[in-house]
């Protein structure tokens, strides 16, 4: 018994240290105040004073938090209402793109995505499978630490099916033991996954030709630039240029100042 109050104890610190860090009182209250004081403002002028205030306010949290390695998902969501208000579409999608990978079914960061990306044009998304997405729905619509609390409960419920059955035989143990180690094993392989072979997508910051090489001398690979708010696969970065993939399988370059990776 007292090694399974310890095993417990240490199970509740992880869980305590996987769950994302609040933000500040104060400055989320500040930013908050300014946000709203842009949404009743009566001037064009007044408006992008107080959001670009509540902006500058939730930036800064979000680099003192990314530095920390906890960014939080609710941040991104704000940071990217403030850029939307801004008329600064491609901002404010990486950031809604960016919470939406952080809190993967916040309905709200789903709706004002939905409202941003309908403004681009002539823009391209990373398409997935549907038949993958159903199948590996603990990969991809869970964010790492929901996944880690769910790994962490379904171990500790393996362990003590495990005890039980060891000291009595129980076919309800046994098929519970089962079903909980094959959760353990499917979430650990989803994070070893993410961890070691990450799928980076990248997003444009505004229009932009797809390069044959690295360099503005090569010639497009699309007949158009692709438009800003794009989403792109990105393979490598290659002496500031990145190599991405289209979704017909075609490979090409971007400039790096052009795309922002959606990294942690």
């Amino acid at each position: 018994m007292r090694y399974l109050n310890c095993a417990v104890m240490v199970a509740l610190m992880l869980v305590l240290l996987a769950a994302p860090e609040n933000l500040k009182a104060a400055d989320q209250d500040e930013a908050i105040v300014n946000y709203h004081k842009g949404i009743a403002a009566q001037t064009i002028g007044e408006r992008e004073k107080y959001f670009e205030k509540a902006l500058e306010l939730y930036l800064a949290q979000y680099n003192s938090m990314k530095q920390d390695g906890a960014v939080n998902g609710l941040l991104c969501y704000n940071i990217g209402n403030c850029y939307f208000n801004l008329e600064q579409n491609e901002e404010a999608i990486f950031y809604y793109q960016l919470g939406k990978k952080l809190l993967p079914i916040d309905s709200r960061i789903k709706g004002n995505l939905a409202q941003a990306l309908a403004k681009r044009q002539n823009a391209v998304d990373v398409e997935s499978s549907a038949l993958l997405d159903g199948l590996l729905f603990f990969h991809y619509k869970l964010s790492a630490a929901e996944q880690i609390k769910i790994l962490i409960g379904s171990a500790l419920l393996t362990a003590l099916c495990l005890t039980w059955l060891i000291l009595r035989t129980n076919i309800v143990a046994k098929y519970a033991s089962i079903i909980s180690g094959f959760v353990v094993f499917c979430l650990f392989a989803s994070l070893a996954v993410e961890y070691y072979q990450p799928n980076h997508v990248g997003i444009l910051m505004k229009a932009t030709d797809v390069r044959r090489g690295a360099g503005s001398g090569f010639a497009p690979i699309t007949s158009q630039p692709l438009g800003g708010g794009s989403s792109l696969q990105v393979i490598h970065l290659t002496d500031g240029w990145y190599s991405v993939k289209l979704n017909d399988g075609r490979q090409g370059f971007i400039e790096q100042e052009n795309l922002k990776l959606i990294t942690m």
